[in-house]
């Protein structure tokens, strides 16, 4: 099988207008050059595919493999798969891949080893302010370092762990851990707490550009009790009131619970994804 996968540049971007369909070009143009890569058989152009890979096995890596229909179902795809799969190994990378939720691209992510799939939505709020008690929350200071992160980081783990996806805990490095506090102070403004009890039950923030809810996370310790739905009703009706008349917030495949908090307080389904994740044994 005569394939190359080379760096995209600018001058190959006909190739890729000419080979992929309507509904994957917003998918490209969201990626940087720098990320991107075009697949040829025997010097014809037959697909693309997004790369990112981390300087550490720290953090995700991503790969999206766009293939034309004219040469779909001959290989290609896998192998392509398999080659890049490669430079993930070399640093014993845990990694996730999505597509658009198609039964072929799950299929295919089964086929070339990946043992958890899954269905993520995405979901845009109605845009009415909803009454809500917002007794207890407040936004954050500096001094809430680390222990908002820290609380976002255990329950992510937590539901994870729930779900069957990778939840191993890797400590920061210095360096990961200063870039941390720095983005935390410079986004203190968009970082919320939940308190009760004599306690910080629950964060959640807000997107840096207010597009929608970024993170939401209760204390498992305290669930149960409606901060979920508390906090999930504040940081919707702050985003409206700073400008956004529809929030937007993703949730992953299998939180039912999350997922049906949204839907009671205004969100609906606007777009999901398979989402395919590679599991160390």
């Amino acid at each position: 099988m005569d394939i190359r996968i080379i760096q995209y540049i600018f001058d190959k971007h006909d190739d890729i207008i000419k080979i992929t369909e309507s509904s994957y070009l917003d998918i490209f143009n969201e990626c940087s050059s720098d990320s991107v890569k075009i697949i040829y058989q025997n010097n014809i152009p037959v697909g693309w595919l997004k790369f990112e890979i981390p300087e550490s096995s720290l953090y995700d890596g991503f790969i999206f493999i766009y293939i034309s229909p004219t040469y779909r179902r001959k290989g290609i795809g896998s192998y392509v798969y398999k080659e890049m799969i490669k430079e993930f190994q070399t640093i014993g990378c845990d990694w996730w891949s999505s597509y658009p939720a198609l039964d072929a691209a799950e299929k295919f992510a089964s086929s070339v080893g990946f043992n958890v799939i899954t269905t993520n939505s995405e979901l845009e709020h109605n845009g009415s302010l909803i009454p809500a008690n917002t007794d207890g929350i407040r936004m954050c200071t500096i001094d809430d370092y680390p222990e908002v992160p820290n609380l976002w980081s255990k329950e992510y783990r937590r539901m994870h762990t729930r779900l069957g996806y990778p939840s191993e805990e890797t400590p920061l490095t210095e360096d990961e851990r200063r870039e941390q506090f720095d983005d935390f102070c410079q986004n203190v403004n968009n970082y919320f707490v939940l308190e009760a009890e004599s306690n910080i039950v629950g964060m959640g923030c807000l997107f840096s550009n207010n597009s929608g809810i970024g993170s939401l996370a209760v204390d498992h310790e305290f669930s149960g009790k409606g901060y979920g739905t508390k906090l999930a009703m504040f940081l919707t009706n702050e985003c409206i009131r700073r400008g956004n008349p529809h929030p937007v917030l993703s949730c992953e495949g299998g939180n039912d619970n999350a997922l049906h908090i949204y839907k009671k307080i205004g969100y609906s389904i606007t777009k999901t994804e398979s989402v395919a994740i590679h599991c160390k044994s």
